[in-house]
Parts: structure tokens; C-alpha cells; sequence
């Protein structure tokens, strides 16, 4: 009986222990980006180009080439428009690429963190 719980205990303990990096808040540095119509690091197999469509910029993500991402309109944001301007556009498409790198797939973005870049 006293194991069960201890063994109860430390599974609350350890529910209840949250990362600081799991907050809904995250300090987001802006990523630099080239002018260039697409842009790759020299260690990544990723990259992007911004598009300019219809309804507003855009981004496509490549690895190694192939098409991975294709994002003609603002993650999480209700309705269908883009961004304001191809600078917008790459800043996001890099913040998702840095996520793709540290194994986050399918990467994701909320409001706040779009915030937190300075692209709404």
C-alpha cells in the first residue's frame, strides 16, 4: 500500500514539474533573413521562398530541394490571408525551419509566438 503511494506521488510530482520552455509566452528571437529569393544556411538541408500570392505572402519550405511546407496563408490566424510582406513571410518560414530542426514535425506556431516575432 505505501508503494502505491509513492508510485502516485511521483507521477503527480512529476505531471505537476513544467518546463520553463512550454510556456504559452515563449521569448522568440527574430531570425535574420537574406533577400534572396530563396534562402538555405550552410548546415541545413532546409529551405524557403517566399511567394507572393493572391490574398498575401507566403512560404514554401524545401529539404534537400522537394517541397515539404507549402503556406500561402498566416498559421494560426482565423481566415485565409497572408502576410503583409515577403520580410513577414520569411521570418515565420525560418522560425518554422529552426522547429523542423530540433525534430518538431509537424511544427507548429500560436498567436502569441506570432506576436512575439513582430509579424500580425
Amino acid at each position: 500500500m505505501k508503494t502505491l503511494f509513492y508510485f502516485f506521488f511521483f507521477l503527480i510530482l512529476f505531471a505537476c514539474n513544467r518546463n520553463a520552455n512550454d510556456s504559452e509566452n515563449p521569448i522568440v528571437e527574430i531570425p535574420k533573413f537574406s533577400s534572396q529569393k530563396k534562402t538555405k544556411t550552410s548546415k541545413s538541408q532546409y529551405s524557403f521562398e517566399t511567394i507572393n500570392g493572391e490574398k498575401g505572402w507566403g512560404y514554401q519550405i524545401y529539404k534537400e530541394g522537394n517541397l515539404q511546407i507549402n503556406q500561402m496563408h498566416i498559421p494560426a490566424v482565423q481566415g485565409l490571408r497572408g502576410f503583409d510582406s515577403k520580410e513577414k513571410a520569411a521570418i515565420v518560414a525560418s522560425y518554422i525551419i529552426k522547429q523542423i530542426e530540433k525534430g518538431i514535425f509537424p511544427p507548429t506556431i500560436t498567436k502569441n509566438t506570432l506576436d512575439s516575432l513582430k509579424v500580425l
